[in-house]
């Protein structure tokens, strides 16, 4: 039990020093030094370790966050030092107990190391990047195609669901819907671009059968996906006037009757409306530029052998989720 409340104190211990990390780097200097005494005198000693007085001087600094008058009463100084002397007590006191050689701590240790690691290494690198106002126009100049807006059209459908085990008297009757179909369509008013009542009346489609059969705006993009059969879609682009129409389309699941609503030609993008989209585009790029670096970087010196027989034999655990718990650091301890 003793062991176990320990490790949960080194875990918040841990946690402190981490966050001590942030807040001093951005200090900076020593804010709370004053002239008279130096930083390397000893002002308490705790066994065989020492609390120097730049020691202190940067605990202040970190506990106060930079603000003013943190530790302006010498109650309020002598309660930190205190503390700092509990602090170096109890790790003299775990290290005397081996805790410094506890895996569990070792991980918790490591775990910090890296953070702090990464911290320096990534963290603060990346608050330094920039993109600047011509990177972003010399990217948008390169790669002006992809902001264009590609060519869409806006179609309507009245679909005519079928069975390919269905008879031929069946079959026969489902043309002669289709042929009625078209006669109606043929004779909608002008200014009507849909099928109108006709979707209403034939179409098995439900989704678009009440609005005319539209079924909205489709994009001409290389691999782009849709829940229309290949044939509608390419009817769709073979289309080039609002009310015009494709000859019917037969597949597996069907007829479809294909008119096309609306069309919009391919149209460039002005600079203004995508060069912020850019500069946030070209910033994550140069932060996985700066990642794949480090990682590249961390193993260029290491050499790293993998037993891949081994690895291929080792299987997973029965509950993912309860070994990820087990193995997830103490929570800290309530301050």
């Amino acid at each position: 039990m003793v062991r176990r409340l320990l490790i949960r104190l080194l875990c918040a211990v841990f946690a402190v020093i981490a966050a001590g990390w942030s807040i001093a780097a951005e200090l900076g200097g020593d804010p709370l030094r004053a002239p008279g005494i130096a930083d390397d005198t000893v002002v308490a000693a705790v066994g065989d370790e020492e609390i120097t007085v730049g020691q202190f001087r940067r605990e202040m600094a970190v506990r106060g966050g930079g603000l003013p008058a943190q530790f302006a009463t010498a109650e309020q100084r002598r309660a930190l030092l205190d503390e700092m002397i509990r602090y170096r007590a109890t790790v003299a006191r775990a290290r005397a107990e081996g805790y410094d050689t506890d895996p569990e701590v070792i991980a918790i240790f490591e775990r910090a190391m890296v953070g702090k690691f990464q911290n320096d290494h990534l963290v603060a690198p990346r608050e330094s990047l920039d993109v600047t106002d011509e990177e972003v126009a010399a990217y948008y100049a390169e790669h002006r195609a992809a902001y264009d807006r590609p060519e869409r059209s806006r179609a309507a459908i009245v679909f005519f669901k079928s069975n390919a085990l269905a008879t031929e008297e069946i079959q026969q009757k489902l043309e002669e819907r289709v042929q009625q179909a078209l006669e109606e369509t043929e004779a909608l008013d002008p200014s009507i671009m849909h099928f109108g009542p006709v979707a209403r009346k034939y179409s098995d489609d439900r989704a678009s059968r009440y609005v005319g059969g539209v079924i909205g705006w489709l994009i001409k993009f290389p691999n782009r996906q849709y829940k229309w059969e290949a044939p509608v879609v390419n009817a769709v682009f073979s289309l080039s006037e609002p009310g015009q129409m494709a000859p019917p389309i037969r597949t597996e699941k069907g007829i479809y009757l294909v008119r096309l609503v609306d069309r919009e030609t391919a149209s460039p993008r002005p600079f203004e409306q995508v060069k912020n989209g850019i500069f946030h585009q070209l910033m994550r790029s140069k932060g996985e530029q700066l990642d794949q670096a480090l990682r590249a970087d961390v193993l260029a010196g290491i050499d790293v052998d993998v037993n891949q027989e081994i690895f291929s034999g080792i299987e997973a655990p029965a509950s993912a989720a309860e070994t990820v718990e087990e193995q997830r650091p103490p929570q800290l301890p309530a301050g």
